[in-house]
């Protein structure tokens, strides 16, 4: 991704308390299933790219992957916003 000019943070964090306020937490709440059984979550990772266009507007394009117990579930979500 930064060969594409984004800039890309990664923020982890071990337990629901230790993320900022207004972070998405129900993943903490929810837990996930592996191989078919419950499995508490220990560890969240937020792989977060940015990249700011200015090609006739302003355009904030985000990509952010969420990693949980160090796998991923392949979703990665995107979005795009026109700033004027």
């Amino acid at each position: 991704m930064e060969q594409h000019q984004f800039a890309c943070t990664v923020a982890s964090y071990d337990s629901k308390a230790a993320m900022p306020p207004g972070a998405d937490t129900i993943s903490w709440d929810t837990g996930i299933i592996r191989d078919g059984k419950p499995e508490s979550v220990t560890n969240l990772s937020l792989l977060i790219c940015r990249r700011n266009e200015t090609n006739g507007g302003v355009w904030v394009c985000e990509a952010t992957l969420t990693v949980l117990n160090g796998e991923t579930d392949s979703r990665l979500i995107t979005s795009a916003l026109r700033i004027k």
